[in-house]
């Protein structure tokens, strides 16, 4: 079932260029979507000669910055077996895991999933679209269902991970009475309450103490930058769709979300109008925040003073935490700016706004 991974990296190289952006901008995050591909190849071959995979489900997915094609030496392996769960099942995932964290990248084991309970275990992918909306629908399933399409990619059989994708997509297309020519708002809207979800769950954590006990955090910087840019990348297609005239929905929708979120939002970037109301400007801060942000959160000693200076009476005007607490103030101007300019506003008003 090994499978070597879409050059992914040189399809954004391909879409950067078409920015005309600044040398070196995205050094940073070429390098990381480079390391990602590898790691990524490197799994699908290993997990092929895993003979405990044969007990493990039907997929392997990975989530975060490897799906997101930011993986860093400081990454998580965030996962989900795919599958029915079997009597042996999880000492099997065991020594699978244990053993891609160990090598998916050359001298570092990445860490394990957090203690949320959203990644880290085997379930069953109908569930995901079984409950969508009200009670039965919970955190956990929103947050598993739309990270499948913002950020996920399989590690084991990809043809199991595109049919998970093309039934969560089916499910929002099908649910609509009749056939439009306007976008599927229920996809849209499912996709902005993710957002608006986890914008809320942040800080109920954080007035409970479980971030630190203190109001900032590594954690609200990830918020401000690489959490927005997907929530961004994951409307993308939606826009891009509705500039399409009459394509094949589902199609278009699948081959869109099977892209890293980085490749989406670079050809949304793309459709800026880089010579109004200093379009090129704002885009290129864009670029070189996200990839400021993936160097510097690459990096443990940086990570470390965040941390230390989080626990400062007003670490907003430090070195490390207050640096990048503005450059993502500025890239929240940047993107409102981004998408009420005039090749976007349209889609904005018609349907961010109602």
């Amino acid at each position: 079932m090994a499978e070597v991974s879409i050059s992914f990296t040189d399809l954004l190289t391909e879409e950067l260029n078409k920015l005309s952006l600044a040398k070196d901008s995205s050094k940073s995050l070429l390098a990381a979507s480079a390391r990602s591909t590898a790691a990524i190849d490197r799994a699908r071959s290993a997990l092929a000669q895993v003979p405990e995979m044969a007990g493990c489900g039907d997929d392997l997915v990975a989530f975060g910055s490897l799906a997101r094609h930011e993986l860093t030496p400081s990454s998580d392996l965030d996962y989900l077996f795919i599958g029915m769960q079997e009597e042996d099942s999880k000492r099997h995932q065991m020594v699978v895991i244990d053993r891609l964290r160990e090598t998916l990248v050359d001298g570092v084991v990445l860490s394990a999933p957090g203690s949320s309970g959203i990644f880290g275990s085997c379930i069953d992918a109908s569930k995901l679209t079984e409950h969508v909306g009200l009670e039965d629908d919970t955190n956990h399933n929103l947050t598993r269902r739309i990270l499948f399409l913002e950020e996920s990619v399989s590690l084991f059989d990809p043809a199991v991970h595109e049919e998970t994708i093309k039934t969560i997509l089916s499910m929002y297309l099908e649910a609509r009475k009749s056939p439009s020519e306007k976008i599927p708002r229920f996809l849209l809207n499912d996709i902005i309450r993710y957002w608006r979800t986890i914008a809320v769950d942040y800080h109920a954590k954080q007035s409970r103490g479980n971030i630190s006990g203190v109001p900032y955090s590594l954690r609200y910087l990830k918020l401000l930058i690489s959490r927005k840019l997907c929530f961004i990348s994951s409307i993308a297609p939606l826009y891009l769709l509705s500039h399409e005239g009459n394509p094949d929905e589902l199609e278009f929708l699948l081959r869109a979300f099977k892209e890293p979120a980085v490749l989406r939002l670079i050809r949304l970037l793309n459709y800026v109008d880089m010579d109004a109301d200093g379009g090129r400007e704002k885009v290129q801060r864009i670029v070189e925040t996200l990839d400021y942000f993936i160097e510097r959160s690459g990096d443990q000693a940086w990570r470390k003073s965040v941390e230390i200076e989080c626990k400062e009476p007003d670490p907003k005007e430090s070195a490390n935490f207050g640096d990048m607490r503005k450059r993502g103030k500025q890239l929240h101007q940047d993107i409102s700016d981004v998408l009420t300019s005039k090749n976007m506003i349209h889609f904005t008003k018609e349907y961010m706004l109602s």
